[in-house]
C-alpha cells in the first residue's frame, strides 16, 4: 500500500525541517525569512509528492540553495 503524500511530507518535515531552517538562517540571518523559506520548501515538496515525484534530502537542498 502506498503512503499518501500528506503523510510523506509530515515525515520529511519531522526529519529535515530543522536542517533546512538552520541552513537558510545561516545564509539570511533572519529567523522570520528562514521560517518562511523553510515552509515554502515543504509546500513545494507536498506539491511534488502529490504529482508522484520524489522528494528527499538532496532535493530539499536545491530550493534553499537557489533561494538564498
Amino acid at each position: 500500500m502506498a503512503i499518501d503524500h500528506d503523510t510523506a511530507v509530515e515525515a520529511l518535515y519531522r526529519q529535515h525541517a530543522t536542517t533546512v531552517h538552520r541552513y537558510v538562517y545561516r545564509r539570511l540571518l533572519d529567523d522570520g525569512a528562514a521560517h518562511e523559506l523553510t515552509n515554502d520548501v515543504f509546500r513545494i515538496a507536498w506539491q511534488r509528492l502529490g504529482k508522484g515525484q520524489e522528494v528527499d534530502l538532496p532535493w530539499l537542498s536545491v530550493p534553499r540553495k537557489t533561494w538564498c
